[in-house]
């Protein structure tokens, strides 16, 4: 307790930590937790395969390499907090078109450009730990960072309740608005 204590303390004291666990939190209870309505949205909604589905939900991760590839390259730039923001609300974005999609085709384009979202964010959430905590401690600091994404079953179980209110599409909407 006294060294979560002390992980507390240091993220508190320092902006950018602050908001890589704020923003933690928030891509993991409401932008992450998508993944449970991918077989109700193919399945339900576009009445598609389970191989297409399984594609859409190859979709973020396959945005999320092409960007992760610009970034190792060199050919994208790394801002920190600022790409991590970016990167979030890229990533939000996309849920939120992929949920008013009207076509397979175009939910699973949207899904694409929500990945490269997704990899901004990745990189930057361990990147700003690393730079920002000192070094003595930055273990303490990833591990309240770790406990936030501990909160994604929290957001897979709200989608699941929002999906059983609203419908799939509608809870991936209402998630990825709130986020």
């Amino acid at each position: 307790p006294a060294e979560i204590a002390e992980g507390i303390e240091v993220v508190r004291g320092r902006p950018a930590l602050v908001g890589v666990v704020a923003v933690t939190v928030v891509m993991n209870m409401f932008g992450f937790s998508y993944s449970a309505l991918i077989a109700p949205i193919g399945l339900n909604e576009f009445h598609v395969s389970a191989v297409l589905v399984g594609l859409l939900a190859a979709a973020e991760p396959l945005g999320a390499l092409m960007t992760g590839f610009a970034f190792a390259a060199g050919w994208l730039p790394m801002r920190g907090v600022r790409t991590l923001m970016a990167g979030s609300f890229l990533f939000l974005a996309g849920l939120v078109a992929t949920a008013l999609a009207p076509w397979y085709a175009l939910a699973f384009v949207f899904m694409v450009v929500g990945g490269l979202g997704t990899a901004a964010f990745g990189s930057m959430q361990s990147t700003l730990v690393l730079t920002e905590a000192p070094a003595a401690l930055r273990s303490r600091v990833m591990g309240i960072v770790t406990m936030c994404i501990g909160t994604g079953p929290i957001g897979v179980l709200l989608v699941g309740f929002v999906s059983d209110w609203l419908g799939a599409s509608r809870a991936l909407l209402a998630m990825a608005l709130i986020g």
